[in-house]
């Protein structure tokens, strides 16, 4: 990339993966790893979501170790995933409209935030809220 830009300084790229486990259907109630796994996650910019998709009764599974359904674990995450996020936006709006009533940086984030609350209670992605 950076011999096809002409970059005058090249920064080498880094991510950092890491592994938490623990995310299962209820977490968003405090199943299993519950809120301290979202806890973790909450402050990253990207998840990695890796889903298994083979069957090994030695490999532990909190569900079954040998029927492997991968969809319905993805959907189960993304369900979790979704609950937490509709959870906190839920308790940060109010604040932010109160704020918003002031101007400034609040009054421009709050429709954002709108969206996304419609978004996530209507069962689809923040990403798909418009804005």
């Amino acid at each position: 990339l950076a011999t096809t830009c002409s970059a005058a300084k090249v920064v080498p790229g880094m991510v950092e993966i890491r592994d938490i486990a623990g995310l299962i259907k209820g977490a968003s109630t405090g199943a299993g790893m519950g809120n301290a796994f979202l806890s973790q996650i909450r402050g990253v910019q990207v998840v990695l979501h890796v889903v298994r998709c083979f069957s090994d009764a030695s490999i532990v599974h909190v569900d079954d170790p040998v029927n492997i359904d991968p969809v319905s674990e993805y959907e189960s995450i993304l369900e979790e995933l979704t609950i937490a996020d509709l959870e906190l936006a839920s308790r940060r709006l109010p604040a932010l409209r109160k704020k918003a009533t002031t101007g400034g940086d609040a009054e421009q984030k709050l429709p954002v935030y709108e969206a996304v609350l419609q978004a996530l209670e209507a069962g689809r992605p923040p990403s798909s809220a418009p804005g």
